[in-house]
């Protein structure tokens, strides 16, 4: 009797920088955010907007076509598991 198997080795996504906490800009100009992060399968990444309303009291998750200010969002594979993810938006 032969068994076959496949082993997959999951990671967990895991932010790998840049180490920015704080982005400040000029009103009315663009703001480029970007982070690199290390994931096996690769993950699904949405930006949520922080500021909390009554409707919305978790933030918001921002969508190009959805979200005034917002240029683009874009993810992409670097590596074997290393990823990049891009938001464009104009403050």
């Amino acid at each position: 009797m032969r068994i076959d198997f496949v082993l997959f080795d999951l990671v967990p996504p895991v932010f790998v920088g840049p180490p920015i906490q704080v982005v400040s800009t000029i009103p009315n100009y663009r703001v480029v955010m970007r982070c690199q992060f290390e994931s096996y399968p690769p993950p699904e990444i949405r930006w949520i907007k922080m500021s909390r309303t009554v409707e919305d009291p978790e933030g918001r998750v921002l969508a190009v076509d959805v979200d005034n200010g917002v240029n683009d969002i874009t993810t992409k594979q670097l590596g074997p598991i290393l990823f990049e993810s891009v938001l464009s938006v104009n403050i």
